[in-house]
């Protein structure tokens, strides 16, 4: 049982990383078509 509980704190460490770096992206984007917006 206690096996089971340490893989899904794995599996939702490696989602959290994952999730964090899309967001990270997310916010990127925005900002480029913040300021591609600006020189129009």
């Amino acid at each position: 049982m206690l096996q089971v509980i340490n893989l899904m704190k794995k599996i939702l460490q490696q989602m959290k990383k994952k999730i964090y770096k899309y967001q990270n992206q997310w916010i990127l984007v925005k900002h480029i078509i913040i300021l591609m917006k600006k020189e129009n």
